[in-house]
């Protein structure tokens, strides 16, 4: 599956059905999680595309359109199953009204049962990007 297919796949869904929708992403340091997070966004609803930042640093950024409120959680440097409770992700994921997305999902496996869909994505020797999507 490439790039294309799985922004496809989450644009023939309508606004409201990504409402309480979590989506956990994999993928190695570079691989272009956030890059996906904001391409996913940009053609969900437009007024995302100058919104969409890394959360390493803030562990979680929270967006907003008209229509959706998003939560982007960056995982990578949560170190602890106490600090999730810290960053208030259980509260988002009971937030029936937002998306989610939460990279680095596979750090902590008892948020792997919370996701809706995984997306895992590969590089390859070329440098090419393989995307996989796991539908729960």
């Amino acid at each position: 599956m490439n790039e294309t297919e799985v922004i496809e796949a989450f644009c023939k869904k309508d606004i409201q059905q990504l409402k309480g929708y979590v989506i956990g992403l994999i993928g190695p340091l570079g691989a272009g999680k956030t890059r996906l997070v904001k391409r996913i966004l940009k053609n969900v609803d437009s007024s995302f595309e100058n919104q969409v930042h890394s959360p390493t640093f803030n562990i979680c950024n929270i967006y907003s359109s008209e229509y959706l409120a998003v939560h982007h959680f960056d995982l990578y440097r949560v170190e602890s199953e106490e600090a999730l409770y810290d960053i208030e992700i259980w509260e988002s994921i009971d937030n029936q009204g937002v998306l989610i997305f939460i990279e680095w999902i596979n750090q902590f496996p008892e948020l792997v049962g919370k996701c809706d869909e995984i997306i895992s994505i590969s590089i390859d020797a070329q440098d090419q990007r393989h995307y996989h999507l796991d539908k729960k």
